[in-house]
């Protein structure tokens, strides 16, 4: 039985409209929808279509996927997403990225169901910066310094260098990935809702 919502979730992760998806596929929006809500099952030339645009083999579309079977429902919100760069304002990418990091998440899910962790520098460097943030009368130019160094200081980097920034940002609890964005994006980090922080890194600029 074909399983619509593996094909919204590839649809949204690459960031097509029904009816982007509709022309390249040579069929309505109506059909689309259809297919998405369980409606039809599309033919097998259809399918061969889904492969090619989204890479796929076509037990995919088939199979309970693995953001089904492991995800934490609404732990990932689009509004949370930070994007490095302020060009960026586009909802339906948001919406793509969003969908990627459930993917991310449901993996992490995943491969940590067995693993108890301590509680995370990361977590406790967030929770005194939010302490120190809601009770300063500093300017916002000295807030920012003041965390930074704090930040330096709870997660080990040295005060006057940044060698070892990505190793020591995920020894204290981030999870880092990279990814092809294009060029608008350099990056973007978010907190989920059961604060499990990630930072998504582009794979053009290479920039940490």
């Amino acid at each position: 039985m074909f399983i619509g919502e593996n094909l919204t979730n590839l649809r949204i992760m690459h960031g097509y409209s029904r009816k982007q998806l509709s022309e390249m596929l040579g069929v309505t929006e109506q059909a689309v929808w259809q297919y998405e809500n369980a409606y039809t099952s599309p033919k097998m030339q259809i399918v061969n279509e889904l492969k090619r645009i989204f890479n796929v083999k076509s037990k995919y579309f088939y199979t309970k996927d693995m953001l089904a079977r492991n995800m934490t429902p609404a732990n990932v919100n689009v509004m949370n997403i930070a994007y490095r760069s302020k060009v960026l304002n586009v909802i339906s990418k948001t919406q793509a990225e969003a969908k990627h990091v459930e993917y991310l998440d449901a993996f992490i899910n995943y491969i940590t169901a067995r693993v108890r962790l301590p509680t995370l520098k990361i977590i406790s460097l967030r929770d005194e910066v939010i302490e120190y943030l809601n009770h300063s009368d500093d300017d916002r130019s000295t807030q920012i310094d003041k965390v930074a160094h704090l930040a330096r200081k709870r997660l080990g980097l040295a005060q006057d260098t940044n060698d070892d920034l990505m190793f020591l940002v995920e020894k204290s609890g981030v999870f880092a990935f990279e990814k092809a964005m294009g060029e608008e994006i350099d990056a973007y980090s978010l907190w989920t809702r059961n604060d499990r922080p990630y930072i998504i890194l582009g794979n053009m600029k290479r920039s940490a």
